[in-house]
Formats: structure tokens, C-alpha cells, sequence
């Protein structure tokens, strides 16, 4: 009587002992659905750094390519709108409202801003052999992951100088 008691108490025992043990059949969805948010953000965040990234060379293959049509300008009767058209070529996936020609000098005269085709086109005949400098900003970079600008004041800038044939 005594062993078939032991037997009742251990087996009960046993019982009670499966009913409160844990289930591992859900923990790797819950496991998933924690590190999911975290894991969509890096990746989100790799692909507008990339996407920034590809901007940035944009701008300045493209300043490049507008200071080289500046330092050739000397001579031609529009060198601010030639300048501005080889930058725009260039940059395809940029927006061109977004491009600001900050600084579109020669030796130490400005083009840019209010100045006239003719007043530049002056400055460049009497320049040979001076510096042409071109800078461009682009101001509609954004690093949005999840509805959040990381970089709100974003501005991408190149410059390049040349000298003027």
C-alpha cells in the first residue's frame, strides 16, 4: 500500500510538473517580432545612406563637369547659363530646383547671384590663366527612417577650381 501510495504522490506529482511547464513553441516568433523594428531600421537606414551617397557623387561629378565648361567659357557669349546646363546634364538625379550655384567665380570675380551673362562673359575674356571656382549646394538630402529625419538640415556641397584657358 505504501508503494502504490509513492506511485500516486510521484505520478501526480509528474502531472502537476507537465502541466505548468512552459511551451517553446512560440518564442521564436516572439523573438522575430522584438528584433524585427530594429533590424527594418538598419536596413532602411543603409539604404538612404546609400541613396545620399549616390546624390553626393552625383554633385560632384557634376561640379566637375560645370567647372571644366567654366574654365572653358572664355569667349563664349553665355558662360552662366552653359555652366548651369552641364550641371543639370550631369545630374540627372538631382532635383534642379534644389541645386543653389553658391559661388561661380573668376580670379576674384563673382558670377554668381545677380550678374549679368554680359558682365561675366567680361570677366572671363580678360582671365586667362586665373582660377575658376564653382561651387554648387543641393539642399533636398534627407535621411527619413520610420517618418524621421536623422539629418534635417542636410546640405550637400562640392566645389571645384580650374584654371581658365
Amino acid at each position: 500500500m505504501n508503494v502504490r501510495y509513492r506511485n500516486g504522490l510521484i505520478s501526480t506529482l509528474a502531472a502537476l510538473g507537465l502541466l505548468f511547464r512552459r511551451e517553446a513553441t512560440g518564442s521564436a516568433v516572439i523573438e522575430f517580432a522584438l528584433l524585427a523594428p530594429v533590424l527594418f531600421m538598419l536596413l532602411i537606414g543603409m539604404f538612404q545612406f546609400g541613396i545620399l551617397i549616390n546624390n553626393y557623387i552625383q554633385l560632384t561629378e557634376a561640379v566637375r563637369v560645370g567647372g571644366r565648361t567654366l574654365a572653358i567659357s572664355r569667349g563664349s557669349t553665355t558662360p552662366i547659363a552653359s555652366t548651369k546646363a552641364a550641371v543639370y546634364a550631369s545630374a540627372p538625379g538631382l532635383a534642379q530646383g534644389s541645386l543653389d550655384f553658391y559661388v561661380m567665380s573668376v580670379g576674384a570675380n563673382s558670377c554668381a547671384g545677380n550678374t549679368t551673362e554680359a558682365t561675366c562673359k567680361g570677366y572671363f575674356d580678360a582671365s586667362q590663366g586665373l582660377q575658376a571656382t564653382l561651387t554648387v549646394r543641393y539642399d533636398a538630402c534627407s535621411a527619413i527612417v520610420y517618418g524621421t529625419n536623422y539629418l534635417p538640415n542636410c546640405n550637400l556641397s562640392s566645389t571645384t577650381s580650374i584654371r581658365v584657358e
